[in-house]
């Protein structure tokens, strides 16, 4: 067995706003991806914070049944699928 160095600490970089990226390639669907930064368990003031976001994707994005699944891809029929 061999110790393992402790890891850097790796400050997250200030965010100066949106960013947009536009690819454009041929395809028959167009395709979207929203990113955000969040806490992290580790980058988290209250530890708390990053279990409910992760609690919360579960209700918006947590199956057949969940809300983001029956409002956009069955009921309104606006996107094919959706992830969180």
């Amino acid at each position: 067995a061999k110790t393992i160095p402790a890891q850097k600490e790796r400050p997250e970089i200030q965010s100066l706003g949106k960013r947009e990226i536009v690819v454009k390639t041929p395809a028959k669907l167009p395709w979207i991806v929203i990113g955000y930064n969040v806490p992290s368990v580790k980058t988290a003031k209250d530890s708390w914070e990053a279990y409910a976001l992760d609690v919360l994707a579960g209700i918006i994005d947590g199956g057949r049944s969940a809300r983001l699944e029956k409002e956009l891809v069955r009921d309104k029929q606006i996107v094919s699928s959706i992830n969180v």
